[in-house]
C-alpha cells in the first residue's frame, strides 16, 4: 500500500528521479517474497523516471548490486559507488543518464544533477583501505574527494548511509552498530542538498545546508510514532527547497491495554485491519483455549500479560465480606457491571447451602 502510494507521489509531483538511501531489507538475506514486492516496486517507479539505489547497513551490497546490469535497461541503478564507472543510458523521460566512480550525472531539460553516492561503509571495509586514519576523518575525506565533481551553477547532492550528529567533533559512539560522523563531514563547497538513509524517524540535520533522514517508509516497532513521509528535493543550482510529503497508507502499529478475555477479544476485532500490542492488565489468568484463539487472529502481533503482585493481591482482598468478594469478581467478569440484587441473593443463598436445583 503505501509503495503504491510512493508511486502517486511520484506522478503528481512530476519527478525526475527518485533515490532510496539504504536499508531496502532488514536483513541481509531476505525472503523472496521481500525481493520480488521490492523490484516489483522500483520496476512501477521507473516507469517515470530513472531511480538510484545505494545499500544500507542492513543490507549485503553485493546481493543488492547483483542484477544492476539488468536492471540499468529499466532506468534503475543499483550502485556500491564503484560500478557507477563507465555507466550510461536514456531513460524514457528524456534524462540521460552517465557515471563515474562514485558519481552519478542525470542531464534533463537542460539542467545537469552531480550525486555523489556513498553507501555503507562498513568500519572493516574503510579501515582495510584507511590503514590507520580515524573513521570519520575517512569518510570526509571520501566524500571531499566525491565533491570535486561539483559544479558551481549546476545541481549537486550527496545521498549516503551513515549516522551523524551536529557536533563538530565526533568519538567512536556507535548507534546500532553504525559509527558517529560529524555532521561537518557533508559541509563541501557547491554541494545544494544531502540525502540521508539509516535513523527510521524522519530528522532534520541541518535546515541551512539541506542536510535529512527521510525516515522509513512504515513504522516498524510500536514505539515509533512518527509521521512517515518522503521528501522532494527542487533545486536550480542556485536554491533548493525541501518539501515533505506525509505518507498515510499501510497499517498501523496499535498498542491496546485490556482487563478481560472479552474486551481483548472486542478491540482485536475493532483494529482487524492493523497491527496490534495486546497488554493484558486482568486478575484473571489467560487459559489456554483463550490465549491460542486470540494468537490466531491477524491483526494480533505480540501478546503481554502484565503479572500481578500476588502480596498487594492478597492484601487488597484481606477483610472483605464473601458479598464483596463476589462483587469484584462479577464486575471482572462482566467489564465493570455490578451484579443484580437477584443474582446476589441466589449467591448468598448457594454460599449458606440454601439454594435448591429448582432454583
Amino acid at each position: 500500500a503505501v509503495l503504491i502510494e510512493i508511486e502517486k507521489i511520484a506522478i503528481e509531483r512530476a519527478v525526475d528521479l527518485i533515490v532510496v538511501a539504504g536499508d531496502i531489507f532488514d536483513t541481509a538475506v531476505p525472503s523472496a517474497d521481500a525481493e520480488i514486492a521490492f523490484y516489483d516496486a522500483v520496476v512501477s517507479l521507473s516507469r517515470h523516471c530513472p531511480i538510484v539505489v545505494i545499500a544500507g547497513n542492513h543490507d549485503d551490497e553485493d546481493r543488492l548490486c547483483a542484477p544492476d546490469l539488468i536492471a540499468r535497461r529499466n532506468g534503475i541503478i543499483f550502485t556500491d559507488g564503484e560500478n557507477t564507472n563507465g555507466l550510461t543510458l536514456t531513460h524514457s523521460s528524456g534524462a540521460r543518464v552517465c557515471g563515474k566512480s562514485g558519481i552519478i550525472t542525470i542531464n534533463k531539460g537542460g539542467q545537469t544533477l552531480n550525486l555523489a553516492v556513498l553507501p555503507f561503509p562498513t568500519n572493516a571495509k574503510l579501515m582495510d583501505l584507511a590503514k590507520q586514519k580515524n573513521y570519520s576523518e575517512f569518510v570526509g575525506e571520501k566524500i571531499i574527494e566525491l565533491s570535486k565533481n561539483f559544479v558551481k551553477g549546476e545541481i549537486n547532492a550527496i545521498v549516503s548511509h551513515l549516522f551523524t550528529v551536529g557536533s563538530v567533533v565526533c568519538d567512536e559512539r556507535e548507534l546500532g552498530g553504525s559509527k558517529i560522523v560529524p555532521v561537518s563531514v557533508f559541509d563541501v563547497p557547491k554541494c545544494n542538498f544531502t540525502m540521508l538513509g539509516h535513523i527510521h524517524k524522519p530528522l532534520t540535520v541541518s535546515k541551512e545546508k539541506n542536510i535529512y533522514y527521510s525516515g522509513s517508509l512504515c513504522r516498524y516497532s510500536f514505539d515509533d510514532s512518527s509521521e512517515k513521509r518522503v521528501l522532494i528535493y527542487e533545486s536550480d543550482g542556485e536554491t533548493t527547497e525541501v518539501t515533505p510529503v506525509n505518507i498515510s497508507g499501510g497499517k498501523k502499529l496499535v498498542t491496546v491495554t485490556v482487563e478481560s478475555e472479552e474486551q481483548a477479544f472486542s478491540e482485536l476485532n475493532n483494529y482487524a485491519d492493523d497491527y496490534v500490542n495486546l497488554i493484558y492488565t486482568g486478575v484473571e489468568p489467560l487459559s489456554a483455549t483463550t490465549t491460542t484463539s486470540l494468537r490466531k487472529m491477524a491483526s494480533l502481533v505480540n501478546l503481554t500479560v502484565q503479572k500481578h503482585d500476588e502480596e498487594e493481591t492478597t492484601e487488597s482482598l484481606r477483610g472483605k465480606s464473601d458479598t464483596e468478594l463476589f462483587e469484584s469478581f462479577y464486575k471482572l467478569k462482566r467489564n465493570g457491571k455490578e451484579p443484580s440484587d437477584e443474582c446476589l441473593e441466589i449467591f448468598l443463598k448457594a454460599l449458606q447451602g440454601e439454594l435448591s436445583w429448582e432454583e
